[in-house]
């Protein structure tokens, strides 16, 4: 028999080399530097009726309900026409509308005028109208002339804007610039723009354009005897 013997150097390198293998040295530092500068910028263009114009809130009900009396101050986008007339808080969508007097009140607004308006907000609908026109009823409220101001400025569209989205500019003053005439005889003062917009003489009478003329258009749109219309208040050619 031999009997192998381990010197001490022998067995101290044994006993090292079965210990921790792992590196006892200091962990690297974290070199994962977090450079993500959070740069999103919400640039979405916001295209809705401004939430200052209480009469967009009138014509999207937003706190409002059929029915009710409301009050308003505005400026009068138009004159008076025998029956009523139109105003606005603003430009762009929802902020226009239409104040119905009957034939005792507002006789004195024209175009600029500040008109103080209480009455009641409804949805009216007359003969051959499938829709409703969104009205400020004020045959037994007040309308007052408080002053002048500058018209809020028209809303700038195509014809094929405005008639993709009528509702959308209910009583408010719209611009058509280089729409050709198609249709200059539509019967009770009407004529069309482009084959999709009307156009009435509620309040330019003397008028008259022939088919193919080219036209720049200003005027309040209104709904009435089931069609959405400019009401002109200045044409240009």
């Amino acid at each position: 028999m031999i009997i192998r013997t381990l010197t001490l150097s022998a067995l101290l390198g044994i006993l090292i080399g079965c210990g921790d293998k792992d590196d006892d040295t200091a962990p690297a530092a974290e070199a994962d530097a977090d450079t993500d500068a959070d740069t999103d910028a919400d640039t979405d263009a916001d295209t809705d009726a401004d939430p200052a114009s209480e009469i967009a809130k009138m014509q999207l009900y937003d706190g409002y309900t059929d029915g009710d009396t409301v009050t308003v101050t505005a400026i009068a986008t138009s004159p008076t026409s025998g029956y009523g007339f139109f105003m606005a808080d603003g430009s762009g969508a929802y902020t226009g509308i239409w104040v119905y007097t009957g034939s005792s009140l507002g006789q004195d607004v024209v175009a600029g005028s500040v008109v103080d308006v209480t009455g009641v907000l409804t949805e009216y609908q007359d003969s051959g109208s499938k829709d409703f026109l969104t009205e400020i009823d004020a045959t037994k409220g007040i309308v007052k002339v408080t002053g002048t101001d500058t018209i809020p400025a028209a809303t700038v569209l195509t014809s094929a804007e405005l008639a993709k989205n009528f509702e959308n500019y209910e009583g408010v003053l719209v611009q058509i610039d280089g729409a050709s005439i198609t249709d200059p005889d539509l019967g009770y003062g009407e004529f069309e723009l482009d084959g999709s917009v009307r156009v009435d003489d509620y309040f330019i009478e003397d008028f008259k354009g022939a088919k193919g003329d080219s036209i720049n258009i200003v005027g309040p749109l209104h709904y009435t005897y089931g069609d959405y219309k400019i009401e002109a208040t200045e044409i240009t050619e």
